[in-house]
Order: structure tokens, then C-alpha cells, then sequence
């Protein structure tokens, strides 16, 4: 074995994904008759009114707040001890990228941010593991800004916080560490996608750190 990489999750993500697909699309929609499946399960047919169905992704903003070597990160309700992650949530039906990630950072911390400064960083499927196998895609985004803005969490967010690049730093290296030690700052490990975001912005500040 060549250990947990960032790969692992796909495989047993997208089968679940799809198993609870199909559990959820056994009769038509239109008719009510039943479904038959094909390509290995990745799409099905109607028996009667041959309506076609294909699995669907959710998409998920999910983004850091940079100022310099600081960045924000949140603390959701849900986490252990001192568990930070990116600020993450859907994309409503009508907006697109840039859209989701202004008003998702509005509505968990408070802060005010342009269109103009969301760029793009990288995408990752995700099984939806938390909302019974729901499939998502995770759209990976940074967010400039020129001061370190104070924040304020909403009741989505329980706590957030400015990081330096040295915390950051730490914390990403122990983030296969188990179990945690609570007076320690932890991330996400590293088949999240939040991990890989702060990993690319770390190298920039550190090329070492890999």
C-alpha cells in the first residue's frame, strides 16, 4: 500500500454516491415505472416512458480569506477542539462563482468582499459524506483582501480567525495526528479539499513546505 493520498476518497465516493443515487431513482419520476440502469450504473431509463436520468453534483463554493501572510478560517459547531476549516457552502439555483463565495463569506463572518477579488484555485469531487452520499463538487477559491478585516460569525460559524502563515504551516503538518490535542490548531487532512487550499497558499510563503 502507498498509504492515504489525496486520491483515496474517489473510489468508495463515487460508489456510494451512485448506490445512493439509484436507491433514490428505483421508479420514473413522470410514470412511476420502474427504472433500469446502465454504464455501470450511471445513468438509468424508464421502462415505460423512456425518460433518461444521469447522477447529479451538488456544487460548493468552498474559499480561504487571504490578507497577506494571515488567513481566515472558520470553525464550525460540528468540529473538535481547535478544528479550523475554509469557509465553504452551496451555490444557489441562478448565481454563479463569484456570486456564492461573496455572499457565503457575508453570511459566516460578516465581511464584505468584490467579485473581483475571488480567483479561482481547484476543484475536488466530494462524496458528500456528511449528507447521506449527496455527490458535490468542491470549487476551490481564494479571496484577497488588503486588510485583515475583524470577523464576525454568524450562527452558521461558531468561530473565526486570523492565522498566520507559521500556524498554518504547523497545523498542516499534523493533520494526520490522531487524536488531536485540544490545545493544538488543526485543519482538515489531506484528501480535504480546504487542506489542499492552504497547502498551495503556504508554498508561496514557504516553497519548502510541501
Amino acid at each position: 500500500s502507498s498509504g492515504i493520498n489525496a486520491e483515496w476518497p474517489l473510489r468508495p465516493g463515487t460508489a456510494l454516491s451512485l448506490l445512493s443515487w439509484q436507491r433514490g431513482n428505483v421508479y420514473c419520476g413522470r410514470c412511476a415505472n420502474p427504472m433500469i440502469y446502465h454504464s455501470s450504473g450511471r445513468s438509468a431509463k424508464c421502462t415505460t416512458c423512456k425518460t433518461s436520468l444521469f447522477p447529479r453534483y451538488n456544487p460548493v463554493v468552498i474559499m480561504i480569506l487571504t490578507c497577506g501572510d494571515r488567513v481566515l478560517l472558520g470553525r464550525s459547531k460540528r468540529f473538535p477542539g481547535r478544528m479550523f476549516s475554509a469557509l465553504a457552502g452551496f451555490i444557489d439555483v441562478g448565481e454563479d462563482i463569484e456570486t456564492a463565495v461573496v455572499r457565503e463569506i457575508n453570511e459566516e463572518v460578516g465581511i464584505s468582499v468584490s467579485r473581483e477579488a475571488v480567483r479561482y484555485v481547484t476543484s475536488q469531487f466530494w462524496g458528500g459524506y456528511i449528507r447521506g452520499f449527496s455527490p458535490e463538487l468542491m470549487v476551490g477559491c481564494e479571496v484577497a483582501l488588503s486588510n485583515c478585516t475583524p470577523p464576525t460569525p454568524t450562527e452558521e460559524i461558531e468561530e473565526a480567525t486570523w492565522f498566520s502563515v507559521d500556524e498554518i504551516r504547523d497545523a498542516l503538518a499534523r493533520s494526520k495526528d490522531f487524536p488531536h490535542k485540544p490545545e493544538l490548531l488543526y485543519v482538515p487532512p489531506p484528501f480535504a479539499s480546504a487542506h489542499q487550499l492552504l497547502k498551495r497558499w503556504v508554498s508561496r510563503w514557504c516553497p519548502t513546505h510541501s
